[in-house]
């Protein structure tokens, strides 16, 4: 006796597995016939972010069995797992029969589709699951040295979902902002156009990923006016950024310099000239 109801438990328990692997056949988009599509209107939406936890909810009475598949792929058949991926799991309790994934990422968006079977009618329930991810810089130009009046064009490019919105900006006092896209397009730099450049990627996921690039600017000619009072066995010395101005002195001094970002390796001083107890010395850079 024993024997024939395990054998009629064995049978349902088949005729159930059977049925329910039907109904989900039923339900995937390759299978549906001609003409007909998911209502995709009907369609939950599960928004989460990569690298988070997601669940999919679905109910069930306790009583009836259930299936959650994947577009092609089966996931679970009741509580026996068809996947494995070690990430997934069932939440069953409470009259609860939900789809939990871990760590989340964008292989996992798409289509989900839970499956209640209750008096041999399946009641199935889609899921959209949403998976958003953080703006990640990839590719930017590198650092890079061009003559004054030379055309410049800086690329940065990033991933994200949703797409991310790239913007320029260069890093000054005044941090001037250029038009939003990969490139940017400088026509005739000049040298007050050198210094870093800062590519920022945004969406609403997360903060911006910023990344910097140097641009040089290699200046034709540049003045340094230095007015030193009373001099005394002075010694000048200009480096090949300009500052420090003097490394030897014995008298009080007054220097005023233009401010260039520009490298100069060789120094030539052109003229100099008494005037009144003051010493004005001019130099120039003949390096391009």
């Amino acid at each position: 006796m024993d024997i024939m109801i395990a054998v009629q438990d064995v049978c349902v328990s088949s005729q159930w597995f059977t049925a329910i692997i039907l109904s989900l056949c039923c339900f995937l988009p390759s299978c549906l016939p001609a003409g007909q599509t998911v209502d995709y209107a009907s369609i939950e939406s599960v928004v989460t972010r990569q690298g988070d936890t997601a669940l999919l909810r679905c109910t069930s009475d306790g009583i009836s069995k259930g299936a959650w598949l994947n577009r092609s792929s089966i996931i679970f058949a009741g509580n026996d797992k068809w996947s494995v991926d070690p990430r997934v799991s069932i939440v069953s309790s409470g009259g609860e029969y939900s789809l939990q994934i871990q760590k989340v990422d964008v292989t996992d968006d798409g289509l989900y589709t839970c499956s209640v079977q209750s008096e041999r009618n399946p009641k199935p329930k889609h899921l959209h699951l949403v998976v958003k991810v953080p703006p990640k810089i990839y590719d930017i130009s590198s650092d890079i040295t061009v003559n004054e009046g030379s055309n410049v064009s800086l690329i940065c490019t990033a991933s994200g979902k949703p797409d991310p919105t790239i913007s320029w900006r260069h890093i000054t006092p005044l941090a001037r902002k250029y038009d939003s896209g990969e490139y940017l397009n400088i026509t005739g730099i000049t040298r007050d156009q050198a210094g870093d450049y800062e590519c920022s990627a945004m969406n609403d996921i997360a903060s911006p990923d910023s990344k910097t690039v140097k641009v040089i600017v290699k200046c034709k000619y540049i003045s340094v006016l230095a007015t030193i009072w009373l001099p005394k066995q002075i010694l000048i010395y200009i480096n090949v950024h300009a500052l420090p101005f003097l490394s030897t002195f014995s008298s009080p001094i007054v220097v005023q310099t233009c401010h260039c970002l520009c490298l100069q390796k060789v120094w030539h001083c052109v003229h100099f000239f008494f005037k009144m107890d003051v010493l004005l010395l001019f130099c120039t850079s003949e390096e391009y």
